[in-house]
C-alpha cells in the first residue's frame, strides 16, 4: 500500500472510531438514564447508571466530535500531501509523534480508573457504591480494548510516516552530495538517448501511411494504449503492417499495407500483457500515457433533479457527458454547459436503443451509467389505480434494468464500468400513502445487489446511492398525486398530515449537488463501496431501521403524522 492509501485509510480509520465511540457514548447515556429511572433506590443498578451516565457523556462528546474533525479534515490532509508532500510529513511527523507519547498516559488513565472502581466495590459494603465501582471497572476495561484496537492503526501510521520522513531525508541528502556535475552529466546522457531513440523511431520511405497514426487514434477512448510497428523484413523504413494495442489487450488491431488489408479486432483489458502481440523481427513499442481521454458517462433524468446536477458536475470534472431526459426543452441549459443531450424515454425501449446506439455510434463505449429517471407516484395502496402502479413500476425499475441490459455487453467487451442506480432511504423503510414507490427502490435495491455480484467479474461496479431528503420536484409531485388520489376517501386525513409533515421538513433538505458529488465521489474510487447515503434524516433514519425492532419504527413513523 503506497502512502497515499495509508493516509486515506488512516483518517477514515479515525473517523469510524470517533463514530463508533460516539454511538457507544450514546447508548451508554440511555442505558444509564433507564438505570437511574427504572432501578430500585441504591440499589446495584442504580449505581451502576453512575459510570455509564458519566462514561457515555465522555465518549459521546470526545467521539462525536473527532468524528466530525476528522472527516473535515480528511480532504485538506490528502490535498496538501498531493501538493507539497514535504510540507505535509513535516506537519503530520509533529502530529504522530505527540500522540505516540500521549498513548501511555491514556492507557495510565483507563488504569488508575478500573483500579478506583475495583478498589470502590471491595471497600464499601453497599450495593449503590458496589455498582458504582463495578461499572466503573467493566467500562474502564471494555473502553481500554477499545482504544487499544485503535491505537494499533495509530501505531502503523506512526511508523509509515516516520519512515515516509526518513526516506524523504534520504533522499534531499542525495540530491545535495550529488552536485551539479553528476546533474548535467545525466542531463547530457538523457539528450544522447532521446536522439538515438528519435533516430530509430523516425519511420521513412512511402509504405507507412502519412495519416493513419491520427486517424485511427480519433476513436480510441482509453486511458493508455500500445504502439507496434511489425517489421517483417531486414528493411527497417519499410513496415509491413502496424498494430494498435490497448493497454493490455490481447488482440491489437493490426493495419497491413498489402492492398486493401485491414483485420480489427482488440478488446480493453486492464492489464498489460505484451506476450500475446506477437514475435516480429524488428519490433518498436512505444508507450503513450493518455491520461487526457475523456471518460463517457450517460446520466438518465438530466432535466432535473439530481440527474441534472450529476450531469453538470460531471461535465465540469472532464467527463464527457450525455444527459438523457423526456423532457428536452428543459434540458437547454445543460447543451450550454457543454453535455451532449439526448431525448429518451425509459418507458419505451425503442428510445432506449436509440439513445445507446448514438452513444456507442459517436463515443464507440460508455463507461458510467447513472440511473437517475424515477418519479414518486403517492396515495393508499387501496386508491392508486393498477395501471398507475404499472407505470410506477415500468419507469422505476423496469426501464433502468433496461438499460443496464443495454450498456452492458460494452462495459463487459471493454472490461471497465460503473453503474450508479439512484434509490433512495425509502428503499429500506416505508411510509404511508407511498407503497408503491417503496416498492420500486425496494425493488432497485435486490436488483441491484444481485447485478453486482454478476458484473463484478468483468471489472465492472454497482452502486447504490440512497438519498435522504433532497430539494428537487418530488415532493410536489408525489403529494399532488396522493391528495388527488385519497385525499377525499378514507384516508383523506392521513393524506393531509403526510403533506403537512413533508412541507415542514422540506426546507431541511439538502441541494442536488451534495448527491451529486456523493455520486461522482464513488465512481472515482478504486473500490467502491456497495451503497452510499446522504441527504436530510439519511443516516439517522437508516441508523433507527438498522436498530429499532419494526413495531418501534412503526411508531416512530405514526408519531410524526400526529
Amino acid at each position: 500500500m503506497d502512502l497515499l492509501q495509508t493516509i486515506i485509510s488512516y483518517y477514515h480509520g479515525e473517523a469510524r472510531h470517533g463514530f463508533w465511540g460516539a454511538i457507544i457514548g450514546g447508548l451508554l447515556l440511555i442505558g444509564g438514564l433507564l438505570f437511574l429511572k427504572w432501578a430500585s433506590p441504591l440499589s446495584l443498578l442504580k449505581g451502576f447508571s453512575i459510570p455509564m451516565l458519566l462514561f457515555g457523556l465522555l465518549l459521546g462528546i470526545g467521539g462525536g466530535a473527532d468524528h466530525i474533525y476528522t472527516s473535515k479534515a480528511t480532504p485538506g490532509k490528502i490535498a496538501l500531501y498531493q501538493k507539497d508532500p514535504t510540507a505535509f510529513l513535516k506537519q503530520e511527523k509533529a502530529k504522530v509523534e505527540k500522540t505516540h507519547r500521549g498513548w501511555r498516559g491514556i492507557r495510565i488513565f483507563w488504569a488508575i480508573l478500573g483500579l478506583s472502581g475495583l478498589t470502590l466495590s471491595f471497600l464499601i459494603r453497599n450495593s449503590f457504591w458496589m455498582g458504582a465501582g463495578l461499572g466503573t471497572l467493566a467500562l474502564a476495561i471494555i473502553i481500554s480494548l477499545f482504544e487499544l484496537y485503535s491505537m494499533r492503526f495509530n501505531e502503523q501510521y506512526y511508523h509509515a510516516i516516520q519512515g515516509a520522513t526518513l526516506q524523504t531525508s534520504k533522499i534531499k541528502t542525495n540530491e545535495i552530495d550529488t552536485g551539479k556535475t553528476q546533474q548535467v552529466k545525466m542531463q547530457q546522457k538523457q539528450v544522447e538517448d532521446e536522439g538515438k531513440k528519435e533516430r530509430q523511431l523516425k519511420p521513412t520511405g512511402s509504405n507507412l501511411p502519412q495519416n493513419l497514426l491520427p486517424d485511427s487514434l480519433t476513436h480510441l477512448n482509453v486511458p493508455r494504449i500500445t504502439l507496434l510497428i511489425t517489421r517483417d523484413s531486414a528493411n527497417i523504413n519499410t513496415p509491413d503492417s502496424l498494430q494498435l494495442q490497448v493497454a493490455g489487450s490481447e488482440k491489437p488491431t493490426t493495419y497491413h499495407n498489402n492492398k486493401n488489408r485491414k483485420a480489427l479486432g482488440f478488446d480493453h483489458a486492464n492489464a498489460l500483457n505484451p506476450k500475446h502481440c506477437g514475435s516480429a523481427r524488428n519490433r518498436i513499442i512505444i508507450n503513450q500515457k493518455m491520461n487526457n481521454m475523456k471518460k463517457v458517462a450517460l446520466v438518465t433524468g438530466a432535466s432535473a433533479g439530481i440527474g441534472a446536477a450529476t450531469a453538470r458536475l460531471l461535465a465540469q470534472s472532464g467527463y464527457t457527458v450525455y444527459g438523457v431526459a423526456r423532457r428536452t426543452d428543459k434540458m437547454n441549459t445543460l447543451k450550454d454547459a457543454g453535455i451532449k443531450t439526448i431525448a429518451m424515454d425509459v418507458a419505451e425501449d425503442t428510445s432506449m436503443v436509440k439513445a445507446v446506439e448514438q452513444i456507442i455510434a459517436e463515443q464507440g463505449r460508455i463507461d458510467i451509467l447513472v440511473n437517475s429517471a424515477g418519479f414518486g407516484s403517492y396515495g393508499a395502496i387501496e386508491d392508486v389505480p393498477m395501471e398507475d402502479a404499472r407505470y410506477q413500476l415500468e419507469v422505476n425499475v423496469i426501464g433502468l434494468a433496461r438499460l443496464c441490459q443495454l450498456v452492458l455487453p460494452y462495459m463487459r467487451e471493454q472490461h471497465f464500468g460503473k453503474i450508479v442506480n439512484i434509490t433512495s432511504i425509502g428503499g429500506k423503510m416505508a411510509t404511508p400513502l407511498g407503497g408503491w414507490y417503496h416498492a420500486s427502490k425496494f425493488a432497485i435495491e435486490g436488483l441491484s445487489d444481485s447485478l453486482r455480484l454478476e458484473v463484478k467479474p468483468f471489472g465492472i461496479d454497482v452502486i447504490i446511492i440512497e438519498p435522504g431528503g433532497v430539494k428537487t420536484e418530488w415532493g410536489g409531485i408525489a403529494f399532488d398525486s396522493a391528495e388527488k388520489r385519497s385525499g377525499h376517501t378514507a384516508y383523506g386525513e392521513l393524506t393531509s398530515k403526510a403533506k403537512s409533515v413533508f412541507a415542514k421538513s422540506e426546507v431541511n433538505n439538502v441541494a442536488p449537488v451534495v448527491i451529486a458529488e456523493l455520486i461522482k465521489n464513488s465512481i472515482e474510487v478504486k473500490s467502491p463501496k456497495p451503497r452510499y447515503a446522504k441527504g436530510y434524516m439519511a443516516g439517522i433514519i437508516l441508523g433507527a431501521k438498522k436498530w429499532l425492532s419494526d413495531p418501534m419504527f412503526d411508531r416512530m413513523i405514526m408519531s410524526q403524522m400526529k
